[in-house]
């Protein structure tokens, strides 16, 4: 990683380098369960449907302690000057040391769960041509906790989404080999939190 430095000597002159880190994990570990029922009609009819269910739940933990990243070349005076102040003395100072800042530990644990049910149906009107509906409705949590912050108190945020997605489409089959098709759908995702500022 590169870092901007004040060298000594008058004046002092800004310069850089290249300083490799390395963080260290304490091991991360991930409970996840999911689970998908669902019902389908015979298929050699010209009339088809689906439907069902889902279910999921994950418990993530993940857990790094500091940055070391030793090398600091000789004629260095301070870290990553801005506006006269060297600002990246209390930024990244803790990482030139013998150990870096490996005291510092992040820990920061993830809870999401989310439930959908959906329905499919399909209609062929004529042998070769073929309409198609689907829907799916959507609930998901998502909490997130850093058990270390504010203090040892913690910081944690929680939130919630539901949404309807869908899909229409209309397929032809010209021959054997070629098929002609169209689709409208909609698509929608959850939100999230950046964990390092998590309030």
């Amino acid at each position: 990683m590169p870092f901007v430095y004040t060298t000594t000597g008058f004046p002092p002159g800004d310069a850089s380098f290249v300083a490799s880190q390395l963080q260290v994990g304490l091991g991360d570990t991930t409970k996840e369960w999911s689970q998908e029922v669902r019902f389908s009609s015979p298929e050699d009819r010209a009339l088809r449907y689906t439907v069902g269910g889902y279910w999921y739940d994950v418990e993530a933990r993940e857990q790094e302690i500091g940055v070391i990243a030793r090398t600091l070349p000789a004629d260095s005076q301070g870290l990553c000057p801005c506006f006269g102040f060297n600002l990246g003395d209390v930024i990244f100072g803790p990482w030139f040391g013998p150990n870096g800042d490996l005291g510092s530990t992040s820990i920061i644990e993830d809870d999401a769960n989310s439930w959908a049910l959906f329905g499919a149906i399909e209609y062929d009107f004529l042998e070769d041509f073929t309409v198609r509906a689907e829907l799916r409705y959507t609930d998901e949590e998502k909490e997130v906790f850093r058990p270390g912050a504010n203090d040892g108190a913690g910081l944690g945020a929680k939130d919630s989404w539901d949404y309807f997605t869908g899909r229409v489409s209309v397929d032809y089959r010209v021959s054997d080999y070629s098929m002609v098709y169209a689709y409208v759908a909609r698509g929608e995702k959850s939100g999230g939190f950046d964990t390092d500022d998590v309030t």
